[in-house]
């Protein structure tokens, strides 16, 4: 099921915004949402693949949520993305 929140999120996955992400970071939102229209997962199917609780699987998705937010307005501003 697709999502209007969901496809923002996907595509916010761009690889030059991608640098402000951890690479742990990266794959959490990757397995949360999809990769390339692939398939969206719970957060505690995420957390098992990641050996954490899905509370902190929410609390990695909102951090990294608004780290893209900021990047994307930088870019926009045309400021460097970049940490």
């Amino acid at each position: 099921m697709r999502t209007e929140a969901g496809d923002k999120i996907s595509s916010m996955l761009d690889p030059e915004l991608l640098e402000v992400l951890t690479e742990r970071e990266t794959d959490i939102l990757y397995d949360r949402f999809g990769r390339d229209g692939g398939k969206r997962k719970t957060l505690t199917e995420v957390g098992k693949n990641f050996g954490i609780g899905s509370e902190r699987v929410r609390q990695i998705v909102g951090r990294s949520i608004l780290k893209l937010q900021r990047a994307v307005d930088k870019k926009k501003r045309g400021l460097p993305i970049g940490l």
